[in-house]
């Protein structure tokens, strides 16, 4: 596969490359159709004896001539009739005679049996459908032509390409260390906040546990001073209840020194 634009005839790069029909490569301004000079696309153009035509332009075509094969041209100066010849005259057939119709007849009345022959009437409406057939095929050339270049099999023509593979592969390589560095420095970033997280997270348990262990103190002493009420409670009713037995004991011996006294 060239390598030379088929319009302008330059050095055709990959990153500029439009594929056409079958070897054509062009540049993506140079793909244009040879009517309208519009921008052609993969998918959205036809060929016919090697001319570009937009879709639009090859349905007109068509509509037109009847064919492709005549293409379009400039409208022919008027032909004087003759007494022994005319064109009128001229024994044809139909347009559509290479797709099955034997219509023979004088080129006078091609046009109405055009307007009413099945074949030519039918054409039109699969032109649609050729187009996609064509663009389908457009598609199946352009991954053969890259599959040959990747495998290797274009020669001396693809240096280029080459060579621009080459730097799409230096380009990929260092996009991917640029990667893997970002990678790298998020995975640091990554670990230094679970550091933190994990050095807050030890600094709350530990003042969890400074808690607890103040809470047990503050529980352990309130036992205690409970204890020593407690205590404190029970002698102050035994004191108590010594108190009221020795009232008890004195009512008791004034009670006797007073019957005592009175027996004297």
């Amino acid at each position: 596969m060239s390598n030379r634009c088929a319009a302008c005839g330059k050095t055709v790069y990959l990153g500029e490359r439009a594929a056409g029909k079958g070897n054509d490569v062009f540049h993506k301004v140079c793909f244009r159709c040879s009517r309208c000079n519009s921008l052609l696309r993969p998918g959205n153009f036809s060929v016919i004896n090697g001319v570009y035509y937009c879709i639009p332009h090859y349905t007109q075509l068509f509509k037109e001539h009847g064919n492709y094969d005549e293409g379009f041209t400039a409208a022919a100066p008027p032909v004087k009739p003759s007494a022994t010849s005319s064109a009128s005259n001229t024994d044809g057939g139909c347009s559509a005679a290479g797709v099955g119709c034997t219509w023979r007849g004088p080129q006078a009345q091609q046009a109405a049996h055009a307007r009413t022959c099945p074949f030519v009437v039918l054409l039109p409406a699969l032109l649609p459908m050729a187009a996609r057939i064509g663009a389908l095929e457009e598609k199946v050339e352009q991954l053969e032509t890259k599959l040959r270049t990747y495998e290797g099999e274009d020669g001396a023509d693809d240096r280029d390409s080459e060579e621009e593979r080459r730097e799409m592969e230096e380009d990929e390589k260092e996009i991917k260390e640029r990667v893997r560095e970002r990678m790298k420095e998020q995975e640091r970033k990554r670990n230094e906040e679970l550091e933190r997280l994990q050095r807050e997270r030890e600094s709350l348990e530990e003042e969890e546990r400074a808690a607890e262990e103040r809470e047990r103190q503050q529980s352990e002493r309130l036992a205690q001073e409970r204890e020593q009420l407690l205590r404190e409670e029970q002698q102050d009713r035994e004191e108590m209840e010594r108190r009221t037995r020795e009232l008890e004991q004195m009512r008791l011996l004034r009670r006797k020194l007073e019957e005592e006294d009175n027996d004297v």
